[in-house]
């Protein structure tokens, strides 16, 4: 994996930002070390996991990959927003 030179803190979790720069931060870290991004799609649905494949510079949007399971990849797509942890 490409190194950014962007450090996380070990753990984010209980961490939250409304800067559009420090989620860029974070995004682009993840992405670089390869590290999974999950949602929760629906109440007894399979979660969502994969990596982050693209995110795009005027921060609309990112590209995750397929998931494992083409029903919870399915389900994903269907709906207009989703939050990813």
């Amino acid at each position: 994996m490409a190194q950014s030179g962007t450090r996380l803190p070990p753990s984010a979790t209980g961490l939250l930002s409304k800067s559009p720069y420090e989620i860029m931060r974070v995004l682009v870290a993840l992405r670089d070390r390869g590290e999974a991004v999950y949602a929760q799609l629906e109440s007894g649905r399979p979660t969502f996991s994969s990596r982050l494949v693209w995110i795009d510079p005027q921060m609309q949007f990112i590209v995750v990959a397929r998931g494992t399971d083409p029903a919870t990849d399915a389900a994903l797509l269907a709906r207009p927003r989703c939050v990813f942890a």
